[in-house]
């Protein structure tokens, strides 16, 4: 499913090794399955890392959604 106009966000995610970290975020699209970090099947995230300045996968499961804002 891909998303419309450039939405940015920020929210608290828990990585492959247990760190977690504030991320910010511009989602490109969701999409089920596994990745080589994420090996278990679930919904995922493609997304731009805005501070890395690169495209991610993300494990929609290992995001803190208390901790979700809209980033300006």
């Amino acid at each position: 499913m891909a998303l419309k106009g450039p939405v940015e966000f920020q929210c608290e995610y828990r990585n492959w090794r247990g760190e977690v970290a504030t991320r910010r975020l511009r989602p490109v699209a969701f999409w089920h399955g596994s990745t080589e970090w994420h090996p278990t099947p679930g919904l995922m995230l493609k997304a731009v890392d805005l501070d890395k300045d690169a495209e991610r996968d993300f494990a929609v499961a290992d995001f803190n959604m208390t901790t979700l804002r809209a980033v300006q």
